[in-house]
């Protein structure tokens, strides 16, 4: 069948349904003699080769959603990742981005299970398919790899969220404590502030009990090492040596643990002891319970 012979009519409507370029919904139709379902077929296919030809491209690029309930007690947080920043602006990628927003609002708002796998997420139904198949679709039609990179939804207590202004960073904080003193007035500011020294400090544990033991020992291995090394330490004894070795642990501590980091707003004090002031305000005790950073390109 000739180019001629192919309706104008039907390529628009082809181009309708699977928003690709025109001469790519041509070359489909010429492909199947003009059987408009098996010009689809025929497109999914190859979009989805043409995703897979591109799925080994750097992603430094994408966006940040979050959506919280009003009273703060459920949000989720999504990561979408492209190739470059005019992509990561377009009306199609931030479609993506808001439907998957909102499946994951959909899926994970009830239980509030924590981080889930990117696997997870593109396994969701969608549109007939799945948001794997969603996405592979977009790369087709825009020409660019991009993927879905994670998801969180947090319930219960308060939820903190920040969401930075580029839209490529974004925290959620879960608070525990008696209701009372979360709704209060200290909480609330405390909450408002947290999601900010995440996203500066990058906490990787609540407490110092969430570091994993081998994380601990390896540091001490490299310490240690570096103690041997060290004329300073040549003559020392072997137990103040050690001591010598966990002040440079609490160290270690104080840059992952978030309890005890610098507060982001007051160099002065750690995150307990503010925390710490905030209950004393609140009438009651309040603790982090869990954290999620999701940063674009990190």
């Amino acid at each position: 069948m000739s180019n001629e012979e192919i309706s104008a009519k039907l390529v628009m409507q082809l181009r309708a349904a699977s928003g690709l370029p025109m001469m790519k919904c041509k070359e489909a139709l010429l492909a199947n003699d003009s059987n408009f379902e098996k010009a689809v077929e025929w497109l999914r296919k190859k979009g989805l080769e043409t995703a897979a030809k591109k799925a080994d491209r750097v992603m430094k690029e994408g966006r940040v959603a979050i959506k919280s309930s009003p009273d703060a007690t459920v949000a989720v947080m999504v990561e979408v990742d492209c190739e470059t920043e005019p992509v990561s602006g377009g009306p199609d990628f931030r479609g993506l981005v808001d439907t998957v927003l909102g499946l994951a609002w959909e899926k994970l708002a009830a239980t509030g299970p924590g981080e889930v796998p990117a696997e997870q997420v593109l396994a969701w139904p969608h549109a007939g398919a799945n948001v794997d198949t969603t996405v592979k679709t977009l790369v087709a039609k825009i020409g660019e790899n991009m993927a879905v990179r994670r998801a969180a939804g947090f319930k219960g207590g308060r939820v903190a969220t920040y969401l930075h202004f580029n839209g490529k960073v974004g925290v959620l904080a879960h608070l525990e404590g008696p209701a009372a003193a979360l709704a209060s007035d200290a909480v609330k500011a405390f909450a408002a502030d947290l999601g900010m020294h995440v996203a500066f400090s990058k906490p990787t544990a609540i407490t110092r009990a969430e570091v994993s033991q081998a994380a601990v020992d390896k540091e001490l291995e490299i310490y240690r090492e570096r103690a041997k090394q060290d004329p300073k330490m040549a003559n020392k004894p072997a137990a103040i040596v050690e001591k010598i070795l966990v002040g440079q642990l609490d160290k270690f501590y104080a840059g992952i643990v978030l309890e005890e980091q610098v507060w982001v707003k007051d160099d002065t004090k750690s995150v307990k002891a503010v925390l710490e002031g905030v209950s004393k305000a609140a009438g009651g005790p309040v603790s982090v319970k869990r954290v999620a950073l999701f940063q674009v390109g990190a």
